[in-house]
């Protein structure tokens, strides 16, 4: 079964369009990757400081080397800057 991931982002107020357009970045590098299966990021409308980035991976050995590569090391490496708070992610299994 696949592997989903769900990040709560939480930017400061002033930085929501840079966030965005990092998070771009990273979903369009993310889905040219192997084992991605979908890859999306949501601006809530209530908070627009708030993000959502949802991803599916074929297994725990392809999201394993997504954190390995270039984009997701610089996105981590940069993120701490525009955000709030750390991000939450929550690793979830496929059951059907």
């Amino acid at each position: 079964m696949s592997i989903s991931v769900v990040a709560s982002l939480a930017c400061r107020r002033d930085a929501a369009i840079v966030l965005g357009a990092e998070l771009r970045k990273l979903v369009l590098a993310s889905l040219k990757e192997d084992g991605c299966i979908n890859c999306q990021i949501y601006q809530s409308q209530e908070e627009p400081s708030h993000f959502y980035l949802q991803e599916e991976w074929t297994d725990a050995a392809k999201l394993k080397a997504h954190r390995q590569s270039q984009h997701y090391k610089y996105f981590n490496h940069i993120s701490p800057a525009l955000l709030y708070q750390p991000a939450v992610v929550k690793v979830q299994k496929r059951l059907n």
